[in-house]
């Protein structure tokens, strides 16, 4: 299990980067219809903010970029 710290605050505890990310969207006050959506979303969000390239193809990918771009940190 492994903890990490989301920018704009709260932690999660995940054992995989698809729990990591399924936890994200569960608590995102972000209305979403499926994880792919989801993750779509939020790298929408993220190259608005900061200009920053999310990939969406894999939950292992795009919680890696995540954390590249200082939006996660594992702690």
């Amino acid at each position: 299990m492994k903890k990490y710290k989301v920018l704009g605050g709260g932690e999660i505890n995940a054992s995989s980067f698809l729990s990591l990310v399924t936890q994200m969207q569960e608590q995102s006050f972000t209305p979403s219809s499926d994880l792919p959506d989801f993750m779509r979303q939020v790298a929408d969000r993220c190259m608005i903010q900061r200009g920053s390239v999310i990939r969406t193809d894999s939950t292992e990918n795009f919680a890696q970029d995540l954390m590249a771009n200082g939006f996660l940190e594992q702690v």
